[in-house]
């Protein structure tokens, strides 16, 4: 298609995560959806049914269990954050290479022999990777100040690696910082909007039983997959069942809807 760019990054690691749970029907219809994300950006539930046609009925439940909305419009994170990466990358190779013939016609490259047309270096779109997806949830802070502290969302982080590690007993890896940045930006939020007065160190401590809970969720599949994202895009479902106490101890100490997040100036 004319002015869209033809490819973008796959990640075969969250796909793979994604359709664990799926049988062969219902990972064929993630990868249509996939396709239609790619060129409509997005779908509501009735162009998900068209979509689908007659496999809808059978497969949306398990798709729903990874699809992000907003608005009422579906979409499958990694794959948003993946095209909109694309274009920022493709933005950025045009712009070089417009440079480039900007300086060859004034003089200050040396134009070469006719007929050949010198090799400019680009960006490589995977070393550059994480750095685009950080901006989705975009920190003002310049390099310096990064290594000597960290930011609120990277200690939330760390406080659920902890906590995984308790839970499980083995260390939880973190694949995609900016994706699991981004969910956890997304839940503090979220509680902030519910009730904005817990200081910096309640927050914190507030994280830490409710990532507990999360991680002593009943459900299998929650349990198996649960991470950052997880819980962002499964968040009703999970503050459901930590409502109505359904979690491995079978008492959940603490219900989201009492949790009193904020995120404060640093």
């Amino acid at each position: 298609m004319k002015g869209k760019d033809p490819a973008f990054l796959f990640y075969d690691g969250d796909a793979a995560r994604d359709v664990s749970h799926m049988n062969r029907l219902e990972r064929g219809c993630y990868f249509d959806l996939i396709q239609a994300q790619r060129k409509f950006g997005g779908y509501t539930v009735e162009q998900a049914r068209k979509i689908l046609g007659k496999d809808f009925e059978t497969c949306w439940e398990a798709l729903e269990l990874v699809l992000s909305c907003e608005n009422g419009r579906y979409f499958i994170e990694w794959v948003d954050v993946s095209i909109k990466n694309r274009v920022e990358h493709s933005k950025k190779q045009r712009d070089r290479i417009q440079n480039y013939w900007n300086k060859v016609k004034s003089g200050e490259i040396p134009r070469n022999n006719p007929g050949i047309t010198t090799v400019i270096p680009l960006e490589n779109e995977n070393e550059n990777e994480n750095e685009n997806i950080n901006k989705d949830v975009n920190e003002s802070k310049n390099e310096n100040e990064k290594k000597k502290k960290k930011d609120f969302l990277d200690e939330i982080l760390d406080i659920w690696i902890d906590e995984y590690k308790k839970a499980r007993g083995i260390d939880y890896v973190v694949t995609n910082k900016g994706k699991e940045r981004s969910a956890l930006s997304k839940i503090l939020a979220e509680a902030k909007r519910r009730n904005p007065k817990q200081n910096s160190g309640e927050v914190k401590e507030s994280c830490k039983d409710f990532f507990k809970n999360c991680l002593d969720i009943t459900d299998k599949w929650l349990f198996e997959n649960m991470n950052p994202s997880i819980i962002w895009s499964q968040f009703n479902k999970i503050n459901q069942q930590l409502s109505d106490g359904k979690t491995r101890r079978f008492n959940a100490e603490r219900k989201f809807s009492e949790i009193d997040f904020t995120i404060f100036d640093k």
